[in-house]
């Protein structure tokens, strides 16, 4: 399946900034692209189905600690997992507030 999900520009650029990834500064944009494409792809793979509404489906990656948002066999965008700040809940994972239920 993830031979054939595609990877948006803005999921491309969210991961970029989000995420920090360590890629040599001596590479193309094309292929700093390339690379990035295909860690999200192997992130899909790894990712645990959450939920789904009419803005696409949700995505976990743990390890990774993201959630994505998949729509038409595309990642659309990419995250970090938001954490509760109440005490207590430490460690309790939530979805993305503007995904809706």
């Amino acid at each position: 399946m993830s031979d054939k999900m595609e990877v948006s520009k803005h999921a491309i650029d969210q991961y970029a900034c989000r995420f920090k990834p360590r890629i040599s500064a001596n590479i193309t944009e094309e292929m700093k692209s390339i690379l990035i494409s295909g860690m999200l792809r192997l992130a899909f793979v790894n990712s645990v189905y959450i939920k789904d509404n009419e803005d696409g489906i949700l995505f976990r990656n743990y390890e990774l600690k993201a959630d994505m948002i998949v729509k038409n066999n595309r990642i659309v965008t990419i995250f970090p997992l938001k954490l509760p700040l109440k005490k207590g809940n430490k460690n309790k994972i939530v979805l993305f507030p503007g995904f809706k239920k």
